[in-house]
């Protein structure tokens, strides 16, 4: 059993989920 692939709960996955979407929002906003 591989620890680091059990999922994560779904508040932690919907922050991550959020985080990286402003990450690549910003970036596209730097590139323009």
């Amino acid at each position: 059993m591989d620890e680091q692939k059990r999922p994560l709960p779904d508040g932690l996955r919907l922050q991550h989920l959020k985080k990286e979407k402003l990450r690549v929002k910003e970036a596209i906003v730097g590139l323009q």
